[in-house]
């Protein structure tokens, strides 16, 4: 079972184009993702032993993970209007 996850609506919207030459609009990414893309540009920085993570890969899954993490934080005080 899938778990929904508030995604906090559109960061980017691109409004319907009357004349579109595709025959369709774009929605942008969504808050989520601007979030999340913003926070995993500073969790390299965080020191995260390579011991710690048998592949490259799995440190790259752990650090999207945690930016994902960061981002239903921020959503979370944006709702709440606890941005302390």
């Amino acid at each position: 079972m899938m778990t929904y996850i508030k995604n906090g609506g559109h960061a980017f919207p691109k409004p319907l184009d009357p004349y579109p030459s595709d025959g369709v609009g774009y929605d942008g990414m969504t808050l989520r993702d601007w979030f999340a893309g913003q926070a995993v540009s500073a969790l390299p920085i965080r020191s995260w032993p390579d011991e710690d993570f048998p592949t490259h890969q799995d440190k790259f899954n752990a650090w999207a993970k945690a930016a994902y993490a960061v981002a239903d934080a921020m959503l979370a005080a944006r709702l709440t209007g606890d941005q302390r």
